[in-house]
């Protein structure tokens, strides 16, 4: 799976890149054009979240369908079928983060486009090397991307989240809140707004050393 790293990959609904990768989670950003969707696949060993950046997003299932505004996310289960559908006539911009992060955990259960429904990450891709302003990170920080601010920041304690609005949307990089045994209540690849990460931590008071990346809408 190396050879889709750090490439910009077109699919064909749009593109996606890989913006961060660690030991344990993994964040790609997908372009999704309108009208277009994802195959309806799932992952069967990794958990993964994803919050819209821009336009209107449309998650089906197979029994439902979640719709997404800009700025709100949700969180799948191992082997939860879905697929991804661009409502906006721009398109839409979307978040996706992976743990653990395994690009080639997918089953596909039908596809618009003719792809094999199997475990195969694959089908008919062009891959581009990424430009000198392709967003990456590679470093603790801010970013820009689709209208929205991006910070990765590490959390020592909990007065680090202090600063943060308790509105802004947060992906779990690494690390957590656990319970006094160990039980992680908040793990990567979680997307959880900051009030609902002050009524975890006032719950169980344990932070095991966090990564995290902050969403909001650029002001």
């Amino acid at each position: 799976m190396t050879e889709y790293y750090n490439k910009i990959i077109t699919k064909p609904w749009g593109y996606e890149w890989r913006i961060f990768i660690n030991d344990v989670a993994a964040i790609w950003y997908l372009h999704i054009d309108e009208g277009e969707c994802t195959s309806m696949h799932c992952h069967l060993n990794k958990k993964s979240s994803f919050v819209s950046l821009a336009g209107i997003t449309d998650m089906e299932f197979m029994s439902n369908t979640v719709r997404l505004q800009p700025m709100s996310k949700i969180v799948l289960r191992q082997g939860l079928f879905h697929s991804i559908h661009a409502v906006s006539e721009a398109g839409i911009d979307i978040l996706e983060i992976e743990s653990p992060p395994m690009k080639n955990d997918l089953l596909r259960l039908a596809d618009p486009y003719g792809r094999n429904n199997n475990k195969q990450y694959q089908g008919e891709v062009t891959l581009s090397p990424f430009a000198s302003d392709t967003l990456y990170l590679d470093k603790y920080g801010t970013y820009e991307l689709a209208g929205c601010t991006l910070e990765y920041r590490h959390i020592n304690n909990y007065s680090d989240f202090e600063s943060i609005c308790p509105e802004d949307m947060v992906m779990v990089l690494h690390g957590g809140i656990h319970t006094d045994a160990g039980d992680f209540v908040l793990s990567p690849a979680d997307a959880v707004v900051v009030n609902i990460i002050d009524r975890l931590y006032k719950a169980f008071r344990n932070i095991s050393g966090m990564d995290i990346l902050i969403i909001s809408k650029k002001e």
